[in-house]
């Protein structure tokens, strides 16, 4: 479970293209899904661009080097 300390942070939300992703600890990569559960998109790094997707909300899941894990909502506008 994480440390509230270590929380990541991901703004601006909702946002209309480029997702930041603020957090203090190394992580091995992001997904983002729809609401179906399919994964849409897949990066390595703290930006991401979801330009391409359609409005909607997605679920962003930080994979951490150390096997966690973390979730957030993200709307899409």
């Amino acid at each position: 479970e994480l440390e509230s300390a270590i929380v990541p942070r991901l703004y601006p939300n909702p946002t209309g293209s480029l997702l930041h992703i603020a957090t203090d600890r190394p992580f091995q990569r992001i997904e983002i899904y729809d609401l179906y559960g399919r994964k849409m998109l897949e990066s390595t790094t703290a930006v991401i661009d979801m330009s391409i997707l359609p409005a909607s909300l997605y679920s962003v899941k930080i994979i951490f080097g150390s096997g966690h894990s973390y979730v957030e909502q993200v709307y899409k506008s």
